[in-house]
């Protein structure tokens, strides 16, 4: 099967940055720790007996693998779609908090900070404020969930009652910390988010300039060529035209001398008139190829009628035909892009699907217009799409981008094809 699918739209370099982080806290959690396990002799709570090293290595590194696999594996980010990224980093969040506390008894509560504030960045990046905000807070409840279940001094005194974990120095100390981080938090993501916020206008309203540029240049390009079109058949047909018909007239009135005539320049004088003919229908090919299409002398509904009609009559296919005649006033590059989509969907159809019945759609409501040009025939693959460019989707695509529309193109063996254009008017 074939599927253009939605994918998950990243922020640009969110996903490198993203990637970067994991590879310094990959490094972070094998390096600095493992160094501390091995020769600090004041960290509590921690043995150097080879079960606890090994213990601490398992866990880091099947975390840290875990990340990193998530962030290179392309088919995982299809899959997951628009819930990458937030999977993504709780996994990163969740193993952080756990791995300072659990592992890092006697660190100060700042020193995971550094890569909790990546992570901030890379939330206010790519999401609105309310999910820093909730993002914030989560890391909040969280570690408030961890300070009651695994208790730890914050901040490193002289020896005394007061060292407790427990006492209410500490307890009072830890809150207090929370609270002011989860405040700054706070203000570093409103800051973060306002920028992108910018940036995201800035890049939206370039484009939008960008298409209405495209669309300009699109319609001017197609009057250009409307009136050169009109102006060479205008020429052709006073021309070259008139001359191949009055020869025509002439050659058959020499011919009609009868006996008069040799045969031998009978027989050339019928070459020359035949010959003159073919000439003669090959202009009027030519003209009637010049002048105005189908799609601009009838419209749209009926420009796509005719061209499935054609192709009905021509393969013997069954056809089932639905499109609204009114449709609403559209940019001459939109009608230009829906009339060429059919067209080539249409003459695959007659040329390679082998099929039975044909379907065309052609619909509009509330702005959104939608055309639907499917079969029963043979199908293809995607091995079949690299290997004959005749089949001309990579040129449907081409031309759905310029006016920023959606194609999607199903195809299964032996099961037929459906090609679906939607453009979204805008308000």
């Amino acid at each position: 099967m074939i599927l253009f699918m939605h994918k998950q739209e990243f922020e640009p370099g969110v996903l490198q940055v993203f990637r970067l982080y994991a590879w310094l806290q990959t490094v972070s959690y094998l390096v600095l720790p493992a160094w501390r396990l091995l020769f600090d002799r004041n960290m509590p709570d921690m043995s150097r007996s080879t079960t606890d090293i090994w213990a601490w290595v398992l866990v880091t590194c099947t975390y840290s693998i875990l990340l990193l696999v998530m962030l290179y594996w392309t088919w995982l980010q299809e899959k997951l779609g628009i819930f990458f990224i937030p999977l993504a980093i709780g996994l990163a969040t969740g193993g952080l908090l756990l791995d300072q506390r659990l592992f890092h008894g006697r660190a100060l509560p700042w020193q995971g900070y550094p890569f909790l504030t990546i992570l901030l960045i890379l939330v206010a990046w790519q999401y609105r404020y309310r999910y820093v905000a909730l993002f914030t807070l989560g890391i909040a409840a969280f570690e408030t969930v961890l300070n009651q279940l695994f208790p730890a001094p914050l901040f490193i005194r002289a020896p005394g009652p007061d060292s407790d974990p427990q006492s209410s120095y500490a307890f009072l100390a830890a809150y207090a910390f929370l609270l002011a981080n989860t405040v700054t938090f706070l203000v570093i993501g409103y800051v973060v988010n306002r920028l992108v916020s910018a940036q995201r206008k800035q890049r939206q309203a370039l484009a939008e300039a960008n298409q209405k540029l495209i669309s300009h240049a699109a319609t001017l390009e197609q009057l250009a060529a409307s009136r050169e079109r009109v102006r060479l058949s205008r020429e052709l047909h006073d021309t070259l035209a008139h001359t191949l018909s009055a020869q025509t007239v002439q050659i058959e009135a020499v011919l009609t001398y009868g006996e008069a005539i040799p045969a031998r320049a009978r027989n050339m004088l019928e070459q020359m008139l035949d010959a003159t003919r073919n000439g003669l229908d090959e202009t009027r090919r030519v003209l009637s190829a010049l002048r105005p299409s189908v799609l601009e002398s009838l419209g749209l509904p009926a420009a796509v009628k005719a061209r499935a009609q054609d192709c009905a009559d021509r393969a013997g296919l069954k056809l089932h035909i639905e499109i609204t005649d009114e449709l609403d006033d559209l940019p001459a590059e939109v009608e230009q892009c829906f009339y060429r989509v059919a067209q080539e969907a249409l003459e695959n159809i007659a040329r390679h699907a082998e099929a039975t019945r044909l379907e065309v759609y052609l619909t509009q409501q509330k702005g959104h217009l939608q055309l639907i040009v499917s079969d029963d025939g043979k199908g293809f693959t995607s091995r079949q799409i690299q290997a004959d460019d005749q089949l001309g989707l990579r040129g449907m695509h081409e031309r759905a981008e310029l006016i920023g529309a959606g194609l999607d193109v199903d195809s299964q063996p032996d099961r037929g094809t459906r090609v679906r254009l939607e453009w979204q008017a805008k308000p």
